[in-house]
């Protein structure tokens, strides 16, 4: 009876000990019971996934009544349940969230500006992996007319967005999409070559962390396209290249609108252009010294109207139009510059109008 009771006290002993780990400095540590979660999704999942970084929420909100639509989401990538519009989904420091489409593919997403799905997020939250796993599990469903659109607005503690792949867009399918996400410091890849109308409108505006815009390649615009993209965006302190040569109705309006760092303006190539094609484009860009050179030799109605108004440090334009400028194709495009500088005008060119809708009062005069 001793040896089995000295039998069952060596067992307990060992038992206890094998649950124990010894730290750098000696000292017992117990085992966890469970083991800790995972920070980040395998590199086999590829849809859009949220990390958070701390205590955080999600939810997925509609405003209006947009398109039904069926999701599944998982919190450790093997058990996916349905999700909810509207229910809140907590994470604890370096746990993720991820989405998905259901058994079924959603063909549509929001509907417009007024019927819409819109992402709740507090506590700080990375966003990656594709978007397009909220219309398919495949990523092969296309985008459609306010597809994603003011899907992440104002979600003030995102640090990241998603991949957004598409290569052809629709009409106002990225609108507003992370508009005013103060935390979030770069910008995704757009790797669209196919442009639809309003398609970028007011995408980054008031992203006021953003530091580095992302390329844009297209060369054949849609009507207000870069529309507001990146207004607001008073970190932001150089511009992307923009190589279209044809324009359409408003394609730059306001593209950088207030983006009070910005201290390098894109060339602009296009030597014909369109109703209001550059209007406000960098309104109240104070950090701004130099503007592009405008090569296009006939102005349109609006096509410069308000361009560099209240860039205070703006001392340098060249601009090459004959046609004789005015209120309206070039209303206060100058207004709110620099008290001095230097205006380059076309050789050709036989106009001489001063003033706000001209040449500043005050600067000298070049021609070439």
């Amino acid at each position: 009876m001793k040896k089995v009771f000295n039998l069952l006290v060596s067992f307990v002993l060992i038992a206890g000990f094998s649950a124990c780990s010894k730290d750098d400095s000696g000292n017992q540590q117990q085992e966890p019971e469970y083991p800790s979660p995972t920070p980040v999704p395998s590199a086999d999942y590829k849809g859009l996934a949220f990390i958070s970084s701390g205590e955080s929420t999600v939810r997925l909100a509609q405003v209006g009544t947009p398109y039904e639509i069926s999701l599944e989401y998982s919190t450790d990538e093997t058990h996916w349940k349905p999700y909810a519009i509207g229910e809140t989904i907590t994470l604890a420091d370096s746990t993720f969230l991820l989405f998905r489409s259901g058994e079924h593919k959603n063909r549509k997403f929001s509907k417009d500006d007024e019927n819409y799905y819109h992402f709740e997020i507090s506590g700080p939250i990375s966003a990656q992996g594709n978007i397009m796993s909220l219309l398919n599990r495949d990523f092969s469903t296309p985008l459609t007319f306010y597809g994603f659109f003011a899907l992440f607005e104002g979600c003030t503690s995102l640090l990241s967005a998603p991949e957004l792949p598409a290569k052809a867009l629709a009409y106002n399918c990225y609108g507003m999409m992370v508009k005013g996400c103060s935390a979030l410091a770069s910008a995704p890849e757009l790797p669209a070559t196919e442009m639809k109308s309003y398609c970028y409108n007011s995408m980054f505006a008031n992203c006021t962390g953003l530091t580095s815009a992302p390329e844009l390649t297209a060369k054949r615009l849609e009507s207000n396209c870069y529309q507001h993209m990146f207004e607001g965006c008073t970190s932001l302190s150089s511009a992307p290249e923009l190589p279209a040569t044809y324009l359409v109705t408003e394609c730059y309006h306001s593209m950088f609108n207030g983006c009070t760092s910005l201290t390098s303006a894109p060339k602009l190539p296009a030597a014909t252009l369109d109703w209001g094609c550059y209007s406000e484009m960098f309104q109240g860009c104070t950090s701004l010294t130099s503007a592009p050179e405008l090569p296009a030799k006939e102005l349109i109605r609006n096509c410069y109207q308000l361009m560099f108004k209240d860039c205070s440090k703006l001392r340098y334009v060249k601009a090459l139009f004959t046609t004789s400028p005015s209120e309206e194709t070039t209303k206060d495009w100058l207004s709110g510059v620099a008290a001095s500088g230097t205006f380059v005008k076309s050789k050709n060119a036989t106009w001489n109008v001063i003033g706000a809708h001209g040449i500043p009062k005050g600067w000298k005069i070049e021609t070439r």
